[in-house]
């Protein structure tokens, strides 16, 4: 597996630092935002192979960002974390809004990391 520069935006610190590890380990470069209007400003001075966000978290309703990161970085795919109630509906609602919004791939929480490793290779195969 090649390794990939990813940006990842999430909120949760814990959630942040647990989704960072993984990648890491699995030989990813993964730059930290904690709401989508960091990760509007790293985007200015960065090139990113991926971005993996939780459109519903960070900074309000972070579809908006997430169509703001789509508008300003087209080719870099977008892979968004989906939680989920125990009823389902929000996990559902939230990846049928994130593909609709161009998300490249949904992931679903909790998390699993070698889900996520993969989903980043299908993504950035090119």
């Amino acid at each position: 597996m090649t390794a990939k520069r990813v940006l990842l935006v999430e909120e949760v610190p814990v959630v942040r630092r647990s989704i960072r590890e993984a990648l890491e380990q699995a030989g990813h470069a993964v730059w930290e935002a904690d709401n989508g209007r960091v990760a509007l400003g790293l985007l200015e001075g960065m090139v990113f192979d991926a971005l993996i966000a939780d459109p519903w978290r960070a900074a309000g309703d972070d579809l908006d960002v997430l169509d703001q990161l789509r508008r300003l970085t087209p080719a870099v795919p977008v892979i968004a974390l989906a939680g989920d109630r125990p009823d389902g509906a929000r996990g559902a609602a939230t990846a049928t809004r994130a593909l609709a919004d161009g998300a490249a791939a949904v992931v679903a929480m909790p998390l699993d990391a070698d889900d996520l490793v993969r989903t980043i290779a299908e993504v950035t195969a090119a």
